[in-house]
Formats: C-alpha cells, structure tokens, sequence
C-alpha cells in the first residue's frame, strides 16, 4: 500500500461500509458509473456554487434564472456518462431544477458566504486528511454581538435524511475550518433537499459535531481506518450489509459473483 494515503469522510465512509469497494476506488482506481441521483447532487451544487461564489463580493443573490441554467448545463453535459439506472433522466432532471429553485428561494436569500468550495487538508493524528468546504456563513449573534462561522454542508436524496451519515464530513469540516481559519468557534449544518413530489428542504443543526467529543471520536475512527488500510484489509463486507445493491463495482467483484447473487 502507498504510503502517504490520503483520507476523506468520503474514503473513510466507503471503507467503513466495503473494504473491497474502498480497494476498487482508490487502489485500481475504478470508475464507478454515475447514476441519476448522484448526477442531480453534482449538478445543484455547482449551480448553487455559481450564486454563493459571486455572492461573497456583491452579497445578492444572482436571478433565479441564471441559477437554474448552471444547473441544466452542468447536469446535461454529465448525461452520456450516464449507464442504465431506474430513474428516468428526464425526471431527475425535473426534480433538480424544483430543488435548485426552492434552495434558492428559501434558503439562499440570508446567507451570507465567506468561503465557497474550499479544499482543505490537514493532519489527523499524522495521517493526512482531505475536505472541501462546500459553504462557510459568517453570522453575528444578535444578543452577543459576536461573530461565528457556520458550516453548511449540501445534501440532496430521495429519501428521509439521516444525520448520521453526515456526520464524518461535518466533523472533518469543522477540523478544516478551525484549521484554515484558527477559530474554534464554529457551527454546523446540513441543508438536506429532498426529492419528494413536493420538494423539501431539511435543515439538520449539527453543531455538536464540532465540539471535542466529536472531534475525538472522529480522530479515533480515522486512525483505525488508516491502520486497517495499511494492513492491506481488504474484506468485502458489502455482501452482508445490503451495501451490493447499489455498488458499481459488482460487474468485477468476486465476493458479489460467490456470494451476493
């Protein structure tokens, strides 16, 4: 195994869930191919990047509009990678744009941004760990009179939200941003658009996330993950955890054929 591995909540949680779908991602760097979920989640956040980046200087919100085209580009030209999936494109697609529009209209207006997609990396108990600050809101608390930062974090499914499957990359955000900014002082939270036939925006306050319990559970799991991995343990624990039935490898995975099947 190279050494340094660089982690992510994103590496952390495909290892915790596959091993072997962790092997096949980032050892052979196999592609897996993009289904229609993950195509509406890449498209709503550059769309909704395109407003908050030009928004930390002219702190307005661009025309709806405009919001909803960067989303259709940046979802059509993701379509021909597109492999056969369940969901119609077509009403993915539909769904975005109705996500994207209620984002913009209920939730954008009072933030205000102070960093956009930011990539940060820092050392987790001298293991090197990666994340990327989707939002960062700079907020005075009108009794205090002081100022915090929050942490927003952008999630988009079809399905109830559940918070603790954001709760690795909400606490290595707040790790990132304490790191980048050197305050600690910080909130968190994840705004949760859902695709429902009505669409529905759930704001999940996550603050505790980046407190010190948190923030030592974290470490605790990074380090064990990053010892396994070093290990070469590689064990296709998604043949009894349900994780196959949607994993893009199982074409090329042995423990899927003998198992799974």
């Amino acid at each position: 195994m190279p050494s340094p591995v660089v982690l992510s909540a994103s590496s952390v949680n495909t290892y915790l869930r596959c091993q072997q779908q962790w092997y096949f991602a980032y050892v052979m760097n196999v592609k897996s191919p993009p289904n229609v979920a993950l195509l509406v989640g890449i498209a709503a956040h550059t769309a909704i990047e395109t407003n908050m980046v030009q928004k930390i200087t002219t702190k307005v919100d661009l025309p709806v509009t405009d919001v909803l085209d960067a989303f259709s580009t940046a979802y059509d030209e993701q379509v021909p990678d597109l492999e056969d999936d369940k969901e119609d494109p077509g009403k993915g697609k539909d769904s975005g744009v109705d996500i994207v529009r209620l984002y913009h209209t209920a939730v954008a207006p009072p933030i205000q941004p102070v960093l956009v997609e930011k990539q940060i990396q820092f050392a987790v108990n001298d293991i090197p760990f990666s994340t990327v600050l989707d939002l960062v809101e700079e907020r005075t608390d009108p009794i205090m009179q002081d100022q915090h930062n929050i942490v927003r974090e952008l999630k988009t499914t079809k399905s109830t939200p559940d918070r603790a499957k954001y709760a690795l990359q909400l606490t290595g955000q707040a790790i990132g941003l304490q790191h980048e900014t050197g305050t600690e002082q910080v909130d968190a939270v994840v705004d949760v658009l859902v695709r429902t036939k009505i669409p529905k925006h759930v704001a999940i306050q996550a603050g505790d996330l980046a407190k010190p319990p948190a923030i030592a559970t974290f470490a605790n799991i990074v380090e064990q993950v990053h010892t396994s991995i070093m290990a070469g343990n590689f064990i296709p624990t998604g043949v009894t955890n349900r994780a196959c039935s949607w994993c893009g490898y199982i074409n090329i995975c042995p423990a899927y054929k003998a198992f799974a099947k």
